[in-house]
Formats: C-alpha cells, structure tokens, sequence
C-alpha cells in the first residue's frame, strides 16, 4: 500500500483498522481492511485513488474520472530467521473494483566479516480482476487485468561502499490493462511500491508491462550519516515508449538531534510524452522523525 520514508511528502493517509499478531519463532501475522483514503493535498477520507489524479507526469494511465475503490482488504505473514539472515513475507490483497494480488518476496543476507557482505532478493506477483466491472476497464484500459511480476535483486557492501543491482520483469495478455500492467491504486504516481527497479520519480507501476533494470551505488560517510546515492533506471516498456530516469539523492542524519534528517533529490526522466521530452524533479526536504 505504502511505506515511510523521510525523503518523500507523499505518503497516503488511511481510514480502518489493522491487526498484528506476533505468535513467535520469528513470524509477524498481519490483516487490515480500509474504507477511505485521504490522499497528497486532500482535506478528508474519500473512496478515490491515485488512479482518480488528473496529475500526469508521464505515466501509461490518464485520469479515470470519478470511480473510486470502496474498500481494501489485506492479510500477510512476515518471517524472519533468529539471525536476521534470512526473511520472507506472502500478502494477499483485494482492491475492491480494481484488481486481486498475491505478492510474496524474500531476502538473504550473507555477511562475511564486519565490512564486507552481500544481499540477495527475489520477489513475485499474480493479479487477476476484482469486480463485474472492473474500473481500469471500463475507463477504457484493456479488456482485463491479468499481470505476473518476478524481481531479483542483489546488492554488496565494503566498508562505505554500497552496489545495488535490480532487476524486473512484468507480462500478461496484449488485450489486458496496460498489456499486463500490475495494478498498485496507492502508490500509483508516487514511486512508493517494492519493485526492486522503482525509481525516485518513477518505476514500471507508473509505466506498462516490460523489464526494468536498476544500478545504484551508494557511498556513506560521517559515520554513515551522510549517504549519497546516485541511480540509474532503464525501463524496456511494451506499451509506451522506453525510457530512462537519472536520479541523485543525499540524506544527512543530523546526529546532534536524533531523527532529524535533511535529504536533498534530483531526477531526471526521458520519454515522458508523445513529443519524447524529459521532465526534471528536484527536492530539498528537513524531517524530524520522533
């Protein structure tokens, strides 16, 4: 649905209720059900989603009018080893009128001394339609919604140097929504999902079906205070043209005042019109996290 993070001011507000469940051996159970979101700019809890937005930045849906998604179900198991080497989570979701998601990911960590380790990731996704009247399609977007996604992700560490390479591969049917587009409602436009490839401004939920590729090294200074991550992000879409995204993050932990982190943002995204023009994004954000 969405997750925290101190260098984005587009986080999704919720209206419902969550259980958590922690029976032990390292498993975290997890349900929640929501009836109305309150999204970036908005003054109350409405059935809209990100699919509801008139703002386009490039991506391969346009505004769907007024249908909203009356309600959300989910229900996850996360696992994680007794050493933290080893962790795993299943979801399972019901976007009411949009789409049902299975999605499932699992990370291994293998440290090999105290400055040198690797990481090693594999996610997966199925989707199916939910509802007679699916939104997506009756707006006009394919016949059906019908999606497979497989991810994998590795990443290495030295010292103060950092790697991360991912990869992902998204298909279904050429008649369904977007040629088998995953269906995200509220992370839609805001580069929020956990697809290994997702950009600073975009990634492939915002795009169509295809393969995406992402490197990003990262160096950390100052006691790992001072992170630097450049990034580059290649989208192989069958829908809309390919395109490109460039982007330069800095965040700095102030370690005087503890949560308080300033993060600065730079991308930079080709393709993102009929016309093959690129458009820019520039941030500079101060949080507190208390």
């Amino acid at each position: 649905m969405t997750y925290y993070q101190n260098n984005a001011l587009n986080l999704v507000t919720y209206q419902g209720a969550m259980v958590n469940v922690n029976p032990g051996a390292g498993w975290l159970l997890s349900a929640f059900a929501i009836n109305g979101a309150q999204l970036l700019g908005e003054t109350g809890f409405s059935q809209q989603t990100m699919y509801n937005s008139t703002f386009d930045f490039g991506t391969g849906t346009g505004d769907i009018a007024n249908a909203g998604s009356p309600s959300t179900f989910a229900v996850g198991a996360n696992w994680t080893s007794s050493g933290g080497m080893l962790d795993a989570r299943l979801w399972g979701y019901q976007f009411t009128d949009y789409a049902d998601m299975a999605y499932a990911d699992t990370t291994l960590k293998l440290p090999l001394n105290d400055d040198l380790g690797f990481t090693v990731g594999f996610q997966g996704a199925l989707q199916g339609a939910n509802g007679n009247g699916n939104i997506l399609n009756t707006s006009g977007y394919g016949n059906s919604v019908n999606s497979n996604m497989l991810g994998a992700q590795f990443g290495f560490n030295y010292s103060i140097l950092g790697l991360q390479l991912g990869y992902n591969n998204i298909w279904g049917p050429s008649d369904g929504y977007q040629s088998g587009e995953l269906v995200s409602p509220y992370t839609y436009q805001y580069a929020t999902d956990p697809l290994y490839t997702t950009g600073w401004i975009q990634g492939m939920v915002e795009r169509s079906s295809g393969q995406a590729y992402k490197i990003a090294p990262s160096l950390s200074l100052l006691d790992n205070n001072l992170v630097i991550t450049p990034s580059y992000q290649y989208y192989a879409t069958t829908i809309i043209p390919a395109s490109s995204e460039y982007d330069l993050q800095i965040s700095y932990m102030i370690p005087e005042i503890k949560g308080l982190t300033v993060f600065g943002g730079y991308g930079y995204l080709t393709n993102v019109n009929e016309d093959g023009n690129g458009a820019y994004q520039a941030q500079v954000m101060l949080s507190y996290l208390y």
